[in-house]
């Protein structure tokens, strides 16, 4: 496993390496999604989520000391992992825990609530890979296994895709349709009553443009 995410991460850089600004952006948005939740404190950066969380100044330089922290700690467990990345899944789950953890104590009980929402919305069903979320819907051992389990073999689609051989046009169209195929996957693993929780946990709809967010490979 920890071969087919290296080859994924690998796809990903010649991917956004042929296009640039915000078409790389989506596409590694779109790849974000399709394997880990964008991050609590990633997310506030967005001017859309700021606005609507009612972000104070000070609030808003706590994110971007936050986001710096969480960067520069994820890039010392990839080092360590040398390719291994199943060997830093807890430790990277602790630090993002952590920081999240760090971020709300800065919050206000509307905002926390309301952060806890976009965060779902922003992610959708791969959110369910966040520990909290998964308590909240009572997921169970099994499911948790059908849902790696669903996430692992999407990962070894993403690395079957000729990426250096399409158009930024079509690697977006792909990832669209792995995206939207690997929702519809998670969603059939949860029970009727979980789907709506699920529902009902990302309050009201935001707009929210994830392309806005910087490429971490660059461009």
């Amino acid at each position: 496993m920890a071969r087919s995410l290296r080859l994924a991460a690998v796809a990903l850089i010649a991917l956004t390496a042929a296009a640039s600004g915000t078409v790389a952006n989506a596409q590694v948005a779109g790849f974000i999604r399709l394997f880990r939740p964008y991050h609590q404190v990633v997310l506030a950066q967005l001017d859309e989520v700021a606005k609507d969380l009612k972000l104070t100044d000070d609030q808003k330089k706590k994110v971007v000391e936050l986001d710096d922290k969480l960067n520069e700690e994820r890039r010392a467990l990839w080092e360590d992992a040398a390719g291994d990345f199943d060997s830093i899944r807890e430790p990277m789950n602790k630090l993002n825990a952590e920081i999240a953890a760090d971020f709300v104590k800065e919050l206000d009980d509307a905002q926390k609530t309301r952060l806890a929402q976009l965060f779902v919305q922003a992610n959708g069903p791969a959110a369910l890979f966040d520990p909290t979320v998964a308590a909240e819907l009572k997921i169970t051992d099994e499911q948790s296994e059908k849902l790696t389990d669903l996430r692992n073999a999407n990962r070894m689609a993403f690395q079957d895709v000729d990426w250096q051989n399409i158009t930024p046009e079509e690697a977006a169209k792909e990832i669209d349709t792995m995206i939207d195929t690997q929702n519809k996957e998670y969603s059939a693993v949860l029970t009727d009553e979980q789907r709506t929780a699920f529902e009902k946990m990302q309050g009201e709809k935001l707009k929210i443009d994830l392309a806005k967010l910087p490429n971490p490979f660059g461009g």
